[in-house]
Parts: structure tokens; sequence; C-alpha cells
């Protein structure tokens, strides 16, 4: 009969190997290994191409009294672009998708809709519009 002895070497090898599987699995867990978009806008997403345009706001300022599409429009934009590199993607983004600067870019003193548009192509370079309609 054979006795099998477990060494250090092997006993290291087995404490790593269930402490990298804890650390993959809190991970997954906690979302960090997925895809997040902290705004109030999260479009579908699309692997080749998306573009998409939705509602934002409605009813600014008009209680009860059905959407109103204003005389004026404004729009902003906000472009991200996302260079593949290796382990560590160069991303850049830059511009004010913002309802305020919509409102100052169209002359508007009261917002009543608000759209956004979405353009994206191969999650490489993505660009959101924010349009707002009002007086």
């Amino acid at each position: 009969m054979k006795v099998f002895r477990i060494n250090a070497r092997t006993r290291f090898i087995r404490a790593m190997t269930g402490v990298l599987a804890m650390a993959a699995m809190v991970v997954v867990a906690t979302g960090c290994g997925g895809r997040y978009v902290e705004a109030p806008v999260v479009p579908p997403p699309g692997v080749l191409f998306a573009q998409v345009k939705a509602p934002l706001q409605h009813q600014f300022s008009n209680e009860g009294q059905g959407t109103m599409v204003g005389n004026r429009t404004g729009e902003s934009v906000a472009h991200y672009l996302h260079i593949p590199f290796f382990s560590l993607p160069l991303e850049f983004g830059w511009g004010d998708a913002s309802i305020k600067t919509s409102a100052q870019n169209g002359g508007l003193d009261t917002v009543h809709l608000a759209d956004y548009e979405f353009f994206n192509i191969l999650g490489i370079y993505s660009r959101t519009t924010i349009i707002v309609s009002g007086d």
C-alpha cells in the first residue's frame, strides 16, 4: 500500500486555485464583469451597428395636457471612442449631451419634450444626441 503525501507546493497551488475561483465569483456576482452604463439612458446594444431614437423625458411644463411639441428645437451631442489595444483599451469621451445645453443651443426658455438618439458602430464609436423641443 502506497501512502501519498502532499508537499508544500501542491498545497500552495490548491490554495491559490481556491482563492482565484472565489475572486472570479465575486467579480461576476457584483457585476464588475459585465457591461454597465450609469445614465438615465441605456440604449439597446448592437453588435455591429445600432441607431435608436426614443423619448427621454416629456411633460416638463404642461401638467396633464398631453405632450406638447414646441416651435423650436435644440440639440447637444456627446461622443465616445473605444480603441481596443490589447489588455489596456484606449477610451475617449467628449461633448455635453445635456438637456440644458440642448435648450441653450436652440434658444429655448421652456422645454416641453426631450428625445435622445443613440448611434453605435462596432462598439468602437458611439454618439448620443439629446433633442429638445419647446418655446
